[in-house]
């Protein structure tokens, strides 16, 4: 973990709240919340789930335009196979 990432309990986090808010705010610190052992979230500076929303955005942007792709060849191959069905009969 690097010196701009800290790992907290839940606990401790109630207890000295306002600190690491700070240390988020101020100084564009990251801070990972445990639950005992097991991490349960994270509270990052407003600038990097901005951040996150652009990345998240323009993958979701992505899948919908290879969904769209796959949709039109499925398409395709759907007409080719009515057709060559329908010359059968």
């Amino acid at each position: 973990m690097n010196s701009d990432m800290k790992e907290v309990t839940t606990s401790e986090f109630r207890a000295r709240m306002a600190a690491y808010l700070d240390f988020v705010r101020v100084e564009g610190g990251h801070l990972w919340l445990r639950h005992r052992t097991r991490p349960i979230a994270g509270l990052v500076p407003m600038e990097d789930v901005r951040l996150l929303e652009q990345l998240h955005a323009g993958s979701l942007e992505r899948k919908h335009k290879e969904q769209k792709e796959l949709l039109r060849r499925w398409e395709g191959v759907r007409s080719e196979v009515n057709r060559r069905w329908r010359s059968q009969i």
